[in-house]
């Protein structure tokens, strides 16, 4: 049988061979599951709202906040909880950097109480799109 470590190193393997890299999968500590719950983490990059509105496709959405570690982080982590095809619960985080892109940063803030996560990362993708040509 794998170990916890063994299945987060093959769950990380897939998802960069899926395109969805670079990532990085981890455990996050919830009461309930007790060998915590995957989070797939997606550094600060030009493409991150693409590659989290195509992981949209891969889970059933429960819903997203946004938010910082602290005051003066400057990364706004959206972080989207959903439900893989066998039911397990799932964390997929995408930074967005306020020093280099305040608008994106901006835009998350506006429109994350809406919960159109679609549209969110669409209007997001574009702009990802336009600036990278």
């Amino acid at each position: 049988m794998a170990t916890a470590h063994e299945n987060l190193t093959a769950i990380a393997d897939m998802l960069t061979t899926a395109g969805f890299g670079p990532i990085e999968v981890y455990a996050t500590p919830a009461t309930g599951f007790p060998d915590g719950v995957v989070t797939a983490e997606m550094p600060c990059g030009p493409d991150v709202a693409t590659r989290l509105l195509h992981l949209l496709g891969s889970v059933d959405v429960v819903d997203a906040v946004a938010g910082k570690y602290h005051e003066s982080d400057t990364v706004v982590r959206l972080t989207v909880r959903g439900l893989t095809p066998s039911g397990a619960l799932m964390l997929i985080v995408g930074g967005f950097d306020g020093a280099t892109d305040p608008d994106a940063v901006a835009l998350i803030l506006d429109q994350i109480e809406r919960q159109d996560l679609p549209g969110l990362l669409g209007m997001l993708a574009g702009r990802e799109t336009s600036r990278t040509g």
